[in-house]
């Protein structure tokens, strides 16, 4: 995960063949707003995701860090500017579905959030691909839907090639 431990090693071995000319780490990962991807969902964002992990997860306290640092420490004024009841940090992920649309305070921590998780998950996979073998491509995995971005402008630091797989008749590239 984003915030578990980096394994060098696993990128290293198929590089030593001929052909080898680049990574491409993952494929199709869901950045967008519907979590789990392609199901009734009750969250609308990569924050309100974490926000429902199991407690003892990483994600969970990332997002609740992010939040509680956001907001003073007061969850009052994180309610108020999301709309939300939530009683205390811990059962924050329990207010969901948070209420829709989105208010604009909660849109910014939500893209706001989405920039954390994206640099450090594209920092992560160049520097451990990086730190044994510098001398090839990392393409970006295969993104699809909207153009995010806050990704956009992850993916641009630390990769080398974007990959973006538009599945309608016309290509976003006005995005």
């Amino acid at each position: 995960g984003v915030w578990g431990p980096v394994r060098p090693k696993h990128f290293c071995g198929q590089q030593a063949h001929k052909l080898f000319s680049r990574y491409f780490p993952d494929n199709e990962l869901n950045w967008e707003g519907r979590w789990p991807a392609n199901s009734p969902s009750i969250s609308e964002s990569l924050l309100t995701w974490f926000l429902l992990r199991p407690a003892e997860t990483p994600g969970l306290s990332s997002a609740t860090n992010f939040l509680m640092q956001r907001y003073n420490g007061s969850l009052s004024a994180l309610n108020t500017a999301w709309g939300t009841s939530a009683t205390s940090w811990s059962t924050l992920g329990r207010a969901a579905p948070y209420p829709t649309p989105a208010t604009t305070a909660r849109s910014g921590d939500e893209s706001d959030f989405l920039a954390l998780v994206a640099e450090r998950y594209h920092k992560t996979i160049a520097t451990a691909i990086r730190a044994v073998d510098p001398n090839h491509l990392i393409i970006g995995y295969r993104y699809y839907g909207a153009v995010l971005k806050p990704l956009a402008a992850a993916v641009g630091r630390h990769f080398d090639v974007v990959d973006y797989h538009a599945y309608t008749a016309k290509a976003p590239i006005d995005e």
